[in-house]
């Protein structure tokens, strides 16, 4: 402890470990996103992602502990006071934090999946640091993982809730809409009503002035949901089987 507290790390060498630290997280980031784009099969490349996903999740607290420690070491007595009122103040934070890594490194644990958290069951829709959101019949909700934990929750397999049917999209006003493919697929990637494990499918490209899209809604159905969207994007939507 003396010769700590007579050799601190120097505030230049903390700036250093900790520029080094970010860039590497941000590497692994980019490699992470890149990683779809490989010429694998689909076998080998879940388990790269799986196994770059894991990477991901217990390299951003190591590396958090690392700053935190390399932070101590300039002035272990003062800025160790200073960590530990922050400890104190943001306990529950860290262990819903914790709690939260634990469960995601269950690669069944992910977004699209069935889970039953109390009496409330639907999809993972997104995920997040402290807790995740789930599409039900009756809306998103959101829990931390504390409160998954606490509650107690179960991972459901797909079942006859989800249906599969076709979006046919037609433009509104010409002049307001441009009617491709590419469009269209881009905005549906990004509603919530559907299911992610499943890939919107080009079942017809434009043809007289209709595009047919093949798609997974989630439990509960949300077909006025989506339709009510896709309008408000100023195309007309109905949906067929």
């Amino acid at each position: 402890m003396n010769h700590l507290l007579e050799n601190p790390l120097s505030g230049y060498s903390f700036l250093i470990m900790t520029i080094v630290i970010v860039s590497m997280y941000l590497l692994l980031r980019l490699i992470h996103h890149r990683l779809p784009m490989l010429a694998l099969g689909a076998a080998a490349k879940r388990w790269v992602e799986n196994f770059s996903r894991r990477i991901l999740l217990f390299y951003v607290p190591t590396g958090g502990l690392i700053i935190l420690t390399l932070f101590w070491l300039m002035s272990p007595f003062w800025n160790g006071i200073f960590l530990l009122l922050l400890i104190a103040i943001f306990f529950p934070l860290i262990r819903n934090y914790w709690t939260g890594i634990l469960l995601q490194y269950d690669n069944s644990f992910r977004i699209g999946k069935g889970v039953l958290v109390g009496n409330i069951r639907g999809d993972i829709n997104k995920m997040n640091a402290l807790g995740i959101f789930i599409m039900t019949a009756d809306g998103v909700q959101y829990f931390s993982y504390t409160h998954i934990q606490q509650k107690g929750f179960s991972l459901v397999s797909d079942n006859d809730t989800k249906e599969y049917c076709y979006i046919n999209i037609h433009p509104i006003d010409q002049e307001i809409t441009k009617l491709t493919p590419q469009n269209i697929l881009f905005r549906l990637l990004q509603v919530p009503y559907l299911d992610p494990s499943f890939q919107p499918t080009f079942i017809d490209n434009i043809k007289e002035n209709r595009i047919q899209i093949k798609v997974l809604l989630r439990p509960g159905g949300h077909k006025k949901e989506i339709i009510d969207l896709i309008e408000t994007w100023h195309y007309r939507c109905t949906l067929s089987y």
